[in-house]
């Protein structure tokens, strides 16, 4: 087991302030004695989408994602998501990985949280 706490954000950052809040807790999480990996899975790669709109209604995730990366906690895109919506150019510097490498991060992990 890790020393590290896995947050997986799966569903599209444009239908609710879900993955807002999960941002802002990932920020919160800092103040903590674990390190962060972030993974954006499913329709939660819209999320580091360097096409999209960074802002859902008044939310705007882009300050979270840019203190995690100051930071240097690991921004994890699941490669066949992203492929599959074909989205090629992120924001934030993302390690893409193959969901049998996103696997190991998650068994390794100390916790996972899914949003």
């Amino acid at each position: 087991m890790g020393d590290y706490i896995t947050i997986m954000l799966r569903h599209s950052p444009y239908s609710s302030t879900r993955n807002f809040d999960a941002l802002r807790s990932c920020v919160g999480l800092t103040m903590g004695d674990s390190p962060l990996k972030v993974v954006f899975v499913e329709d939660g790669v819209y999320t580091v989408d360097a096409k999209g709109k960074p802002v859902f209604g008044e939310f705007d995730w882009n300050k979270h994602l840019e203190m995690l990366k100051e930071l240097e906690f690991d921004l994890i895109v699941d490669k066949e998501s992203a492929d599959e919506r074909g989205i090629t150019d992120l924001n934030h510097e993302p390690v893409v990985m193959t969901r049998e490498a996103i696997a190991h991060v998650l068994r390794d992990a100390k916790a996972v949280i899914t949003y």
